[in-house]
């Protein structure tokens, strides 16, 4: 999936702008944020999982501040279990 502009993201709230600190940050580490996204904003995506039932119904939803931070397949699987 591509999402150009992060779009879709921002249409679910999943956006969030880079402060200046963080900008710095990547760029320490050679991380060229405005090539990778290809603009200027400096915005990044929010991972997130979401489980959702053939109905549309939002079953699982995991959205964590911390960007590292992934949902447990284990929970994943517990909560398709529950479809």
């Amino acid at each position: 999936m591509s999402d150009v502009d992060n779009q879709y993201a921002k249409s679910l709230g999943l956006v969030f702008q880079m402060p200046a600190e963080l900008q710095q940050l990547y760029a320490s580490f050679n991380l060229d944020v405005k090539k990778h996204n290809g603009n200027d904003d400096f915005e990044l995506p929010m991972p997130a999982t979401y489980v959702v039932s053939k109905s549309g119904k939002v079953i699982k939803a995991f959205v964590p501040e911390d960007y590292t931070d992934r949902l447990d397949p284990e929970e994943i699987l517990i909560a398709l279990n529950t479809l």
